[in-house]
């Protein structure tokens, strides 16, 4: 489904003025646009990401926030049991709930220096999956 969306966005891109975007399987994609376009690319970029993804960039319901809470501690014992990379205890549920999104415990983030030196990064990513980034995909 990424690759599927970062190819919309490519396509989204060019229609829009902006050729030549490169659409990858993680779905990340990438444009080289010199200074004097930037402002108007990233309006594009923000318009294609809308039509592309509605929800993206939007807070999520309760209902979403319990689960991404699940699967933050699946990941947590993910990244402790398969590379040994400790982070620190959940909160309470509630807590986590009752966190601002920029204050949200978040094992992924706070295992990120210690996955970078790893040298496993690539391993990392796909046996414990950051839940993070597929929150707006559900």
């Amino acid at each position: 489904m990424r690759a599927e969306r970062a190819q919309a966005a490519v396509d989204c891109l060019a229609d829009n003025g902006f050729p030549g975007a490169i659409a990858y399987a993680d779905g990340s994609t990438s444009l080289e646009v010199d200074d004097a376009q930037q402002s108007a690319y990233a309006a594009v970029s923000m318009e294609c990401m809308k039509q592309i993804c509605p929800n993206c960039g939007k807070p999520l319901p309760q209902a979403s926030l319990e689960r991404l809470y699940d699967l933050q501690i699946e990941v947590r014992a993910c990244l402790k049991q398969e590379f040994d990379i400790d982070t620190s205890e959940p909160p309470a549920l509630q807590t986590y709930l009752d966190a601002p999104e920029e204050q949200r415990w978040n094992p992924y983030l706070e295992a990120a220096a210690a996955m970078a030196q790893s040298g496993k990064l690539r391993a990392v990513e796909s046996t414990c999956p950051d839940p993070i980034s597929i929150a707006s995909y559900w």
